[in-house]
């Protein structure tokens, strides 16, 4: 043990006098602390809240800028029940975390387990997550006051137990199709709660949206739209486009 652990610190360290700094020696070892780039596969912890100063925000090859970077495919980001947010009543122009590989899409990337706030622009639009890739998913996540919460741009990406709450735009939206969103909640958006409008072919299963300031759930069509409720949502609570092509049940409203 004691051999095992003078290594793993020799590791750390000498990751420190290279020029790596803490936080990267930590994500080298699957350990993150701070905003920076994920660039290889594999699974990593967050082990602290992060704030996200302007000055520690990373990009990569004139990408928009974030706290937590995933440029590599097949990575699992816990946040392990941790924040992430720019420091309080600074506005930042950025993404709290941002799957994105230049001109290709990730692939496999999962961000789970914490939440990520507070990333709010006066020029621009901030995301607490955008994800750009396929099959790619968020889980168990609180994603607040954000300018707009979750972005998926690409196929098959998913959303699972995330509650998108107080956002200045959307909850939830979308570019590209066949994006799943279940057992999440849209509450006090801006705009539009869940917003699947932009594409098609979505799976909407079981979803809350309330007092939104647009409408609470809307999809193109054809997707399926099963057992959601909404209710007080400023511009119609369930809205399908054109509604004959999608599969309905049991929602509440019914579209």
């Amino acid at each position: 043990m004691v051999s095992t652990t003078k290594s793993l610190l020799v590791s750390v360290c000498s990751a420190c006098v290279l020029g790596l700094g803490v936080s990267s020696a930590h994500a080298a070892l699957g350990l993150v602390s701070g905003c920076t780039v994920i660039s290889t596969p594999g699974s990593y912890s967050v082990v602290n809240n992060i704030t996200a100063r302007p000055t520690d925000l990373k990009s990569v090859g004139g990408s928009f800028p974030a706290c937590i970077l995933i440029t590599a495919d097949s990575v699992t980001l816990d946040l392990g029940g941790f924040t992430i947010s720019p420091p309080q009543g600074t506005f930042v122009t950025a993404y709290g975390v941002y799957a994105h590989n230049g001109n290709d899409e990730t692939h496999g990337v999962l961000t789970k387990n914490g939440s990520i706030t507070d990333f709010r622009s006066i020029l621009g639009i901030s995301r607490g997550v955008s994800i750009e890739g396929s099959a790619d998913a968020v889980e168990n996540l609180n994603v607040l006051r954000n300018d707009d919460g979750v972005l998926f741009d690409g196929g098959l990406n998913s959303a699972t137990h995330v509650r998108a709450s107080s956002s200045g735009g959307r909850g939830f939206l979308c570019f590209g199709g066949g994006v799943s969103v279940r057992d999440s909640v849209a509450f006090n958006n801006g705009g539009n709660g869940i917003d699947l409008l932009a594409c098609s072919g979505n799976s909407v299963v079981g979803n809350t949206a309330g007092q939104n300031g647009g409408t609470g759930i809307t999809v193109a069509c054809p997707s399926l739209v099963i057992e959601n409720t909404a209710s007080q949502n400023g511009a119609g609570d369930i809205v399908t486009d054109p509604s004959a092509s999608c599969t309905q049940a049991n929602n509440n409203p019914a579209p």
